[in-house]
């Protein structure tokens, strides 16, 4: 489900691109992240309540999914358009760094969060509940970053030198 919202997410994006001609990109990253955070909370309960696991579980990640198609190709769309003319390949290589380096630790670091719950005795749903609320802490962090690039568009648009 999580594919198929993400395919809708990511056709919407492209749509509004094209109407607004990149224009509502920052917007887009911000409503993106949001959604996703709404994605996140919405499976938290899914831990506490086994009754509603499926029909929470299905809701969540249709969510997170519609916000994941809003802000990732979204977000890379803008480092292009921030890339320095020659340096798009520097760009293409930090993307990727950044698409297989962050599912992999947040893997890695939730599967460690459910283990040394359960090794401790506090049980599998107390460590599940630990990297789901870790999953919204970063959302969280991508949430400033989405509202910083208001800022960094206003200093761009200025003149100023954007780092």
């Amino acid at each position: 489900m999580t594919s198929l919202s993400w395919a809708a997410g990511a056709g919407l994006q492209a749509r509004l691109d094209r109407r607004d001609d990149g224009r509502g990109r920052n917007g887009r990253v911000l409503a993106g992240v949001v959604v996703m955070a709404l994605g996140v909370a919405v499976v938290q309960p899914v831990v506490w309540a086994p009754g509603l696991a499926l029909p929470l579980a299905l809701a969540a990640h249709i969510i997170l999914g519609m916000g994941l198609g809003l802000a990732h190709p979204t977000s890379g769309l803008i480092a292009f358009a921030w890339a320095p003319r020659g340096a798009e390949g520097a760009v293409t290589s930090y993307l990727l760094l950044a698409d297989l380096f962050t599912p992999a630790v947040g893997i890695g670091v939730g599967g460690a969060l459910v283990a040394i719950a359960a090794a401790s005795g506090s049980g599998v749903r107390t460590g599940v509940a630990a990297a789901l609320g870790l999953s919204l802490l970063f959302i969280l962090f991508g949430l400033v970053a989405a509202y910083r690039l208001f800022r960094a568009a206003d200093q761009r648009s200025a003149g100023l030198v954007v780092a």
